[in-house]
């Protein structure tokens, strides 16, 4: 492995050789990065917080990405579909 990663590193950015490290750790001990996985999610949590002028904040920590990806789909959705605000969506 250290060869490997030696000679994967003098050709790579740091950030393809993080890429590169976790996909073969992946492959060498996917139970472990499962075990990971899950502990992680398992912390997971969603958070509110009403501000005294009516607006807010959501926080989310932890969740499942497929899930995050949904959420993110919703909100976008609403806010395409909202008919009383005239703001641009960035």
């Amino acid at each position: 492995l250290d060869r490997q990663v030696v000679s994967y590193a003098a050709t790579h950015t740091t950030g393809e050789l993080r890429q590169w490290m976790r996909r073969f750790i992946a492959r060498v001990e996917p139970d472990e990065v499962e075990k990971r996985y899950e502990d992680i999610v398992a912390e997971r949590s969603v958070t509110i917080h009403h501000d005294e002028d009516g607006t807010g904040s959501l926080y989310a920590e932890n969740l499942p990405s497929y899930v995050l990806a949904g959420i993110d789909q919703r909100l976008d959705h609403a806010a395409k579909t909202a008919t009383d605000d005239d703001r641009t969506i960035a």
